[in-house]
């Protein structure tokens, strides 16, 4: 990955960027951090009543999509949000 200031379809980033990335429109963002937040919440408050030994494998296993998740909802509203696990989240398609 090297960085090219030449060219047309540069990003005002200063560091190198990816050209392979896939766009993730943002609705379709938005609904699948909403997916991934809600079992994840759901899967946290069901650990913590249980209150036994699995307490800590659901705190660590639900973190993550809540992460995921919440990171998703996120960058639907920003104007040029970072790429998550390489899906760029945008409003619509790059020029060809």
């Amino acid at each position: 990955m090297t960085g090219n200031p030449n060219r047309t379809d540069t990003h005002g980033r200063s560091y190198p960027q990816t050209d392979n990335l896939r766009m993730l429109p943002a609705p379709l963002a938005a609904l699948l951090g909403s997916a991934l937040i809600a079992p994840a919440i759901k899967m946290l408050t069901k650990t913590i009543y249980r209150g036994d030994y699995l307490v800590d494998a659901g705190i660590f296993g639900g973190f993550i999509p809540f992460a995921l998740g919440f990171a998703f909802l996120l960058f639907c509203f920003l104007p040029d949000p970072p790429p998550v696990l390489g899906y760029e989240i945008g409003h619509s398609a790059p020029a060809p």
